[in-house]
Protein backbone atom coordinates (compact mmCIF):
# COMPACT_ATOMS: atom_id res chain seq x y z
CA UNK A 1 0.00 0.00 0.00
CA UNK A 2 1.21 3.51 -0.80
CA UNK A 3 2.68 5.13 2.32
CA UNK A 4 1.21 8.54 1.46
CA UNK A 5 -2.20 6.91 1.03
CA UNK A 6 -1.88 5.07 4.37
CA UNK A 7 -0.72 8.23 6.15
CA UNK A 8 -3.68 10.23 4.88
CA UNK A 9 -6.09 7.55 6.09
CA UNK A 10 -4.47 7.41 9.55
CA UNK A 11 -4.62 11.21 9.83
CA UNK A 12 -8.28 11.18 8.80
CA UNK A 13 -9.02 8.47 11.36
CA UNK A 14 -7.35 10.44 14.16
CA UNK A 15 -9.17 13.62 13.14
CA UNK A 16 -12.49 11.75 13.08
CA UNK A 17 -11.77 10.30 16.53
CA UNK A 18 -11.09 13.78 17.94
CA UNK A 19 -14.29 15.15 16.40
CA UNK A 20 -16.32 12.25 17.79
CA UNK A 21 -14.69 12.71 21.20
CA UNK A 22 -15.56 16.40 21.17
CA UNK A 23 -19.14 15.67 20.18
CA UNK A 24 -19.46 13.09 22.92
CA UNK A 25 -17.87 15.51 25.39
CA UNK A 26 -20.66 18.00 24.74
CA UNK A 27 -23.14 15.38 25.92
CA UNK A 28 -21.09 14.31 28.93
CA UNK A 29 -21.95 16.07 32.18
CA UNK A 30 -19.28 17.06 34.71
CA UNK A 31 -21.71 19.48 36.40
CA UNK A 32 -22.43 19.29 40.07
CA UNK A 33 -21.12 18.90 43.58
CA UNK A 34 -18.50 16.30 44.47
CA UNK A 35 -16.44 15.09 47.42
CA UNK A 36 -13.40 12.85 47.46
CA UNK A 37 -10.15 11.76 49.08
CA UNK A 38 -6.49 11.81 48.07
CA UNK A 39 -3.12 10.35 48.97
CA UNK A 40 0.27 11.58 47.85
CA UNK A 41 3.84 12.65 48.42
CA UNK A 42 5.45 16.03 48.96
CA UNK A 43 8.95 17.41 48.73
CA UNK A 44 9.88 20.93 49.82
CA UNK A 45 12.45 23.65 49.31
CA UNK A 46 13.20 24.93 52.83
CA UNK A 47 16.44 26.88 52.50
CA UNK A 48 17.45 28.30 55.89
CA UNK A 49 19.68 31.36 55.98
CA UNK A 50 21.85 32.10 59.03
CA UNK A 51 22.61 35.80 59.57
CA UNK A 52 24.90 36.92 62.38
CA UNK A 53 23.89 40.01 64.35
CA UNK A 54 26.08 41.93 66.77
CA UNK A 55 26.49 40.29 70.16
CA UNK A 56 26.05 41.98 73.53
CA UNK A 57 29.82 42.39 73.92
CA UNK A 58 30.55 43.69 70.45
CA UNK A 59 31.17 40.34 68.81
CA UNK A 60 30.28 40.37 65.11
CA UNK A 61 30.74 36.78 63.89
CA UNK A 62 30.30 35.58 60.33
CA UNK A 63 29.76 32.01 59.20
CA UNK A 64 30.57 29.73 56.35
CA UNK A 65 28.28 28.35 55.03
CA UNK A 66 25.46 30.84 55.65
CA UNK A 67 22.62 28.81 54.10
CA UNK A 68 21.63 25.14 54.34
CA UNK A 69 18.58 23.15 53.19
CA UNK A 70 16.93 20.44 55.32
CA UNK A 71 15.19 19.01 52.17
CA UNK A 72 11.83 18.06 53.73
CA UNK A 73 9.83 15.25 52.13
CA UNK A 74 7.13 12.80 53.13
CA UNK A 75 3.60 11.48 52.69
CA UNK A 76 0.27 13.29 52.85
CA UNK A 77 -3.40 12.50 52.67
CA UNK A 78 -6.69 14.30 52.90
CA UNK A 79 -10.03 15.15 51.35
CA UNK A 80 -11.45 17.59 48.82
CA UNK A 81 -14.83 18.98 47.84
CA UNK A 82 -15.96 21.18 44.99
CA UNK A 83 -18.49 22.18 42.37
CA UNK A 84 -18.25 22.16 38.56
CA UNK A 85 -20.07 24.09 35.86
CA UNK A 86 -19.78 22.66 32.34
CA UNK A 87 -20.27 24.68 29.14
CA UNK A 88 -19.91 22.28 26.23
CA UNK A 89 -16.28 21.07 26.40
CA UNK A 90 -15.21 23.59 29.08
CA UNK A 91 -15.48 22.97 32.79
CA UNK A 92 -15.17 25.73 35.38
CA UNK A 93 -14.94 24.72 39.01
CA UNK A 94 -14.21 25.78 42.57
CA UNK A 95 -12.50 23.35 44.95
CA UNK A 96 -11.25 23.28 48.52
CA UNK A 97 -9.10 20.62 50.14
CA UNK A 98 -7.31 19.84 53.40
CA UNK A 99 -4.49 17.36 54.00
CA UNK A 100 -2.52 16.09 56.96
CA UNK A 101 1.16 15.74 56.12
CA UNK A 102 4.49 14.50 57.40
CA UNK A 103 6.77 16.53 55.11
CA UNK A 104 9.83 16.75 57.33
CA UNK A 105 13.56 17.30 56.93
CA UNK A 106 16.61 18.33 58.94
CA UNK A 107 20.26 19.05 58.29
CA UNK A 108 23.37 19.86 60.32
CA UNK A 109 26.48 21.36 58.76
CA UNK A 110 29.86 22.12 60.35
CA UNK A 111 31.30 25.49 59.49
CA UNK A 112 33.66 28.19 60.68
CA UNK A 113 32.86 31.24 62.78
CA UNK A 114 35.08 34.18 61.89
CA UNK A 115 34.96 37.25 64.16
CA UNK A 116 35.75 40.86 63.35
CA UNK A 117 38.83 40.74 65.62
CA UNK A 118 40.30 37.87 63.55
CA UNK A 119 39.32 35.05 65.92
CA UNK A 120 38.00 31.88 64.24
CA UNK A 121 36.27 28.86 65.75
CA UNK A 122 34.31 25.82 64.54
CA UNK A 123 30.52 26.06 64.65
CA UNK A 124 27.65 23.66 64.00
CA UNK A 125 24.61 25.00 62.12
CA UNK A 126 21.40 22.95 62.23
CA UNK A 127 17.91 23.45 60.84
CA UNK A 128 14.63 21.53 60.62
CA UNK A 129 11.29 22.19 58.93
CA UNK A 130 8.08 20.15 59.05
CA UNK A 131 4.80 20.77 57.23
CA UNK A 132 2.12 19.23 59.46
CA UNK A 133 -0.92 20.11 57.39
CA UNK A 134 -2.03 22.32 54.52
CA UNK A 135 -5.12 23.27 52.59
CA UNK A 136 -6.14 25.19 49.50
CA UNK A 137 -9.06 27.07 47.97
CA UNK A 138 -8.68 26.98 44.19
CA UNK A 139 -10.40 27.74 40.91
CA UNK A 140 -10.25 25.06 38.21
CA UNK A 141 -10.46 25.46 34.45
CA UNK A 142 -10.64 22.27 32.45
CA UNK A 143 -11.33 20.89 29.00
CA UNK A 144 -13.02 17.58 28.26
CA UNK A 145 -10.51 16.08 25.84
CA UNK A 146 -12.63 12.96 25.31
CA UNK A 147 -15.87 11.76 26.80
CA UNK A 148 -14.35 10.52 30.05
CA UNK A 149 -11.16 12.61 30.35
CA UNK A 150 -10.92 16.07 31.93
CA UNK A 151 -7.62 17.96 31.71
CA UNK A 152 -7.46 21.00 33.99
CA UNK A 153 -5.33 23.80 35.37
CA UNK A 154 -5.86 25.12 38.88
CA UNK A 155 -4.67 27.86 41.21
CA UNK A 156 -5.60 29.92 44.24
CA UNK A 157 -4.99 30.38 47.96
CA UNK A 158 -2.93 28.01 50.13
CA UNK A 159 -2.35 27.80 53.87
CA UNK A 160 -0.50 25.48 56.21
CA UNK A 161 0.76 24.68 59.70
CA UNK A 162 4.57 24.51 59.78
CA UNK A 163 7.16 23.79 62.48
CA UNK A 164 10.52 25.59 62.27
CA UNK A 165 13.72 24.97 64.20
CA UNK A 166 17.32 26.19 63.92
CA UNK A 167 20.40 26.42 66.10
CA UNK A 168 23.93 27.81 66.04
CA UNK A 169 26.19 25.85 68.38
CA UNK A 170 29.50 27.65 68.79
CA UNK A 171 31.13 24.95 70.87
CA UNK A 172 29.74 21.74 69.41
CA UNK A 173 33.17 20.82 68.03
CA UNK A 174 35.25 22.43 70.76
CA UNK A 175 36.53 21.18 74.08
CA UNK A 176 33.55 22.38 76.13
CA UNK A 177 30.95 20.65 73.94
CA UNK A 178 28.11 22.73 75.42
CA UNK A 179 24.77 22.24 73.69
CA UNK A 180 22.48 25.22 73.26
CA UNK A 181 18.71 24.86 72.84
CA UNK A 182 17.39 25.23 69.32
CA UNK A 183 15.05 28.09 68.48
CA UNK A 184 11.79 26.25 67.69
CA UNK A 185 8.23 27.37 67.03
CA UNK A 186 5.11 26.64 64.96
CA UNK A 187 3.42 29.09 62.63
CA UNK A 188 0.28 29.23 60.53
CA UNK A 189 1.28 30.23 57.02
CA UNK A 190 -0.63 31.69 54.08
CA UNK A 191 0.35 31.85 50.43
CA UNK A 192 -0.62 30.67 46.95
CA UNK A 193 -0.70 27.53 44.84
CA UNK A 194 -0.82 26.60 41.17
CA UNK A 195 -0.92 23.27 39.36
CA UNK A 196 -2.89 20.95 37.13
CA UNK A 197 -4.23 17.48 36.73
CA UNK A 198 -6.07 14.81 34.79
CA UNK A 199 -9.42 13.35 35.83
CA UNK A 200 -11.03 10.22 34.40
CA UNK A 201 -14.72 9.38 34.70
CA UNK A 202 -14.52 5.75 35.76
CA UNK A 203 -18.21 5.21 36.52
CA UNK A 204 -21.35 7.32 36.23
CA UNK A 205 -20.73 9.02 39.60
CA UNK A 206 -17.08 8.22 40.28
CA UNK A 207 -13.88 9.68 38.86
CA UNK A 208 -10.17 9.06 39.40
CA UNK A 209 -7.60 11.86 39.30
CA UNK A 210 -3.87 12.56 39.33
CA UNK A 211 -2.79 16.05 40.37
CA UNK A 212 0.30 18.19 40.90
CA UNK A 213 0.40 21.38 43.01
CA UNK A 214 3.15 23.86 43.75
CA UNK A 215 2.72 25.59 47.11
CA UNK A 216 4.43 28.82 48.13
CA UNK A 217 3.81 29.58 51.81
CA UNK A 218 6.28 32.44 51.96
CA UNK A 219 9.24 33.13 54.25
CA UNK A 220 9.55 33.11 58.04
CA UNK A 221 12.04 35.01 60.20
CA UNK A 222 13.08 34.62 63.83
CA UNK A 223 15.84 36.10 65.99
CA UNK A 224 17.48 34.05 68.72
CA UNK A 225 19.41 35.59 71.61
CA UNK A 226 20.96 32.77 73.66
CA UNK A 227 23.71 33.08 76.25
CA UNK A 228 27.07 31.38 75.88
CA UNK A 229 28.41 30.51 79.37
CA UNK A 230 32.12 30.25 78.56
CA UNK A 231 33.08 32.95 77.80
CA UNK A 232 29.92 34.58 79.11
CA UNK A 233 28.11 36.75 76.54
CA UNK A 234 24.90 36.93 74.54
CA UNK A 235 24.77 36.69 70.78
CA UNK A 236 21.98 37.33 68.32
CA UNK A 237 21.27 35.10 65.38
CA UNK A 238 18.71 35.72 62.65
CA UNK A 239 17.15 32.69 60.95
CA UNK A 240 15.21 32.95 57.67
CA UNK A 241 13.29 29.93 56.37
CA UNK A 242 11.75 29.44 52.94
CA UNK A 243 8.61 27.30 52.69
CA UNK A 244 7.95 25.98 49.18
CA UNK A 245 6.50 22.54 48.43
CA UNK A 246 5.74 20.25 45.49
CA UNK A 247 2.69 18.04 45.93
CA UNK A 248 1.95 14.99 43.76
CA UNK A 249 -1.16 13.01 44.61
CA UNK A 250 -3.84 10.67 43.34
CA UNK A 251 -7.43 10.41 44.47
CA UNK A 252 -11.07 9.89 43.63
CA UNK A 253 -14.24 12.01 43.53
CA UNK A 254 -17.84 11.01 44.03
CA UNK A 255 -20.29 13.19 42.06
CA UNK A 256 -23.79 13.73 43.41
CA UNK A 257 -25.29 15.32 40.29
CA UNK A 258 -23.22 13.84 37.45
Amino acid sequence: MNHKYLSSHVSLALFTTLIMGAAQADDDDWDGFYIGANLGYGWADADTRFTSLSGAYGHSPYYAPEKIDPDPNGILGGAQAGYNWQIKRWVLGLETDFSFADINGNNTTLGTSSYSDGYTAPVALSTEERINSFGTLRARLGMVAFEDFLVYATGGWAYGDVNYSANTDYTATGSGKQSYPAHSFSESKSGWTVGGGLEYGLLESLSLRAEYLYLDLGDTRAIANPEIPNPSYHYQKQYDWETRANIARVGFNYFFDI
